[in-house]
């Protein structure tokens, strides 16, 4: 099923094919199992299958740390031209960005959709966290139009 996007004010058709964490697993079990496969490809399935297991233990420290019905993870609701980090500070329970005078409590990972607003993903206690997520998503998502 295809999603509409306006891209340069023409409607078009967005096709997700980011693929699920379980078609990544097989893939790069497949991969390590293959006899076939080069110095390279196994290194990049052993890397994949360790971001993964970061961001699930990341997931799990952020459960146990907030209750289970914080979720720490929200999927994207459409498509997306790329992804941020911002430093935050909760007062009052509610986020912003933090003052010149405050220092970030935590850095939030959103996608900017295409129409041009931010929606939340993820939240990280510190930027290198943050960071090594983005690479993981941009690693493993690929958004195409047609």
């Amino acid at each position: 099923m295809s999603k509409k996007a306006f891209i340069g004010g023409k409607q078009v058709d967005v096709i997700d094919m980011t693929p699920t964490w379980q078609a990544v697993l097989q893939i790069s079990l497949m991969v390590l199992e293959s006899g076939a496969a080069t110095k390279d490809g196994r290194k990049a399935a052993i890397d994949n299958l360790k971001d993964m297991a970061r961001v699930a233990q990341a997931y799990a420290d952020h459960v146990k740390k907030k209750g289970k019905e914080e979720l720490c993870f929200e999927p994207v609701k459409g498509p997306y031209t790329g992804l941020e980090i911002e430093p935050c500070v909760e007062v009052d329970d509610n986020v912003r960005r933090p003052l010149e005078e405050e220092e970030a409590a935590f850095y939030g990972v959103y996608a900017r959709l295409t129409d041009g607003t931010a929606q939340w993903i993820a939240d990280f206690n510190t930027q290198g966290e943050a960071e090594k997520y983005v690479k993981f998503l941009t690693s493993i998502t690929l958004n195409l139009t047609v």
